[in-house]
């Protein structure tokens, strides 16, 4: 058993090794003190082409060092003489949205783009600093052309660029889980952060190491069911099918933006599902003194419908949910249209309603400022 166990440990530091190969760049020599001693003393070692273990880096003023083990010399070089044989290399993974930046959830029930994860970032940023290479593996599918309107958060690339972090790649999933994405790279990778419990799940027995990130709310759901519902309504208008995984997502997680969940069908009296987190139905009259009448066959009917005195007396919360209803009927109508003239005056109705809806978004994130 004590065998056993030095062999284990051996295997261990053995593949946590990270290697190195010698490129034209070295100049035959390794300084074996320290950066910042007096001593500069070098030693012959280490030819091109040979592999080499990296120990640890440095960076300083704008010059980055390895300190390597070569022909059992320890010395520096700087970081340009050497490839990262990426076969062997360790690296750590990092998720992207509620991991690397942070969301909140509105009184709507929205859920908007909060800043980044300062705790997560320093971690990548130590870990790097440290020699180590890091990488962020997103389930978001990568973007083709210009950002969604819906959208106010930056892309991994923009994140990347604006903060200069030192991540060199940007792996996308397309919604599928990460584990074979993440068993597939060409990197040994040593721990995956992650807001989402079924990805942390997944990575048992891969010898991953899965680390939960914690999210207050329901953030972590909200925001991948917003993205799912907003993208297959995209494809749907642009007459292209949607994905198995993604009508499989919306078939067990309906939603309705951005309060709870959509009916397929508005209920009858009494019997509509109660939004996760709300505590009314939005479809029923539960509460015929909470009603508003809604009508929107035309930009006037809907002016008329937000004029309303029972529509006014209502708080900003309850207000916000009646204008999503409205948009909600309006886009579906929309999108159900097949006569010309219907469509065209009901894609008029539509914009309207999203200008309402953008302006009460607005006065919502007015208030929660004032709030925190």
């Amino acid at each position: 058993m004590k065998l056993l166990l030095e062999n284990w440990r051996k295997f261990i530091v053995e593949s946590n090794k990270r290697i190195g190969v010698l490129n034209s760049n070295h100049s035959g020599e390794v300084y074996t003190h320290g950066l910042y001693s007096s001593n500069m003393e070098t030693a012959t070692a280490g030819v091109e082409g040979q592999e080499v273990e990296i120990i640890s880096g440095w960076q300083d003023q704008g010059v980055e060092w390895k300190l390597i083990n070569v022909d059992g010399i320890e010395g520096w070089i700087e970081s340009d003489a050497i490839d990262m044989s990426e076969k062997n290399q360790n690296a750590y993974s990092f998720d992207f949205d509620n991991t690397l930046i942070r969301y909140q959830t509105l009184e709507d029930g929205d859920v908007v783009y909060l800043g980044p994860h300062e705790e997560n970032l320093q971690i990548l940023k130590d870990l790097a600093a440290e020699g180590n290479k890091v990488i962020i593996v997103t389930s978001r599918f990568k973007l083709k052309g210009p950002k969604k309107p819906w959208d106010d958060a930056p892309t991994p690339e923009e994140l990347v660029a604006d903060l200069n972090l030192p991540v060199e790649v940007i792996e996308y999933t397309d919604g599928e889980l990460k584990t074979s994405k993440l068993l597939g790279l060409p990197y040994n990778i040593i721990k995956h952060w992650d807001d989402d419990q079924d990805e942390i799940n997944a990575l048992a027995d891969t010898g991953i190491q899965g680390v939960k990130v914690e999210v207050p709310g329901e953030e972590t759901e909200r925001l991948r069911a917003k993205w799912v519902h907003n993208l297959s309504q995209e494809l749907q208008e642009g007459g292209m099918e949607i994905p198995e995984g993604m009508r499989i997502y919306l078939k067990n997680h309906p939603y309705m933006e951005p309060d709870g969940l959509q009916e397929a069908a508005e209920p009858k009296k009494g019997t509509g599902k109660k939004p996760k987190g709300s505590g009314r139905r939005l479809y029923t009259d539960e509460d015929p003194s909470d009603t508003v009448s809604v009508k929107f066959r035309t930009i006037q009917d809907v002016k008329d419908t937000f004029s309303k005195t029972s529509f006014k007396s209502k708080s900003h919360k309850r207000q916000s949910q009646i204008i999503n209803l409205v948009h909600q009927r309006v886009r579906s109508a929309y999108q159900n249209a097949k006569d010309p003239k219907t469509k065209a005056r009901l894609k008029k109705v539509l914009d309207y309603a999203e200008k309402r809806k953008a302006t009460s978004k607005e006065k919502t994130k007015r208030l929660q400022k004032k709030k925190d």
